[in-house]
């Protein structure tokens, strides 16, 4: 199939307001995240956050995909250390000091990951 310069247009135009959206719906968590904190813990969040996001994927694919008992115990491993151990941190941070501290924290990890993988692991920039 030859997609047209209109469709490849169409296409990047796309991708672009699909990113700002996510970029936009991401940053409001740290100041929606400052507000609840005022009557839930962060724990509280952390739960609430997870079970609107299963709810969601729910609703968007019915259907429960499982595969070996191996790799849903790795997926689980990762999502407990990766995504519950990210926003438990990001909420406790939340509760003592400003979200835009903790904004401007969170988007220098990136920063930091390149540069402790290019002086330990030998990583190019």
């Amino acid at each position: 199939m030859i997609l047209s310069q209109y469709t490849l247009t169409n296409i990047r135009y796309k991708a672009h307001f699909m990113a700002f959206l996510t970029i936009f719906i991401w940053s409001l968590t740290f100041v929606q995240t400052k507000v609840l904190l005022k009557t839930l813990s962060p724990e509280e969040i952390l739960i609430d956050r997870f079970l609107l996001a299963w709810l969601f994927f729910l609703i968007i694919k019915p259907t429960i995909m499982f595969g070996n008992f191996k790799e849903e115990f790795l997926f689980f491993l990762l999502g407990a250390t990766g995504i519950f151990g990210y926003y438990i941190m990001e909420n406790i941070a939340l509760k003592y000091t400003t979200a835009i501290n903790v904004g401007l924290i969170v988007t220098t990890a990136p920063i930091f990951t390149s540069i402790i993988s290019f002086v330990f692991g030998k990583e190019n920039i």
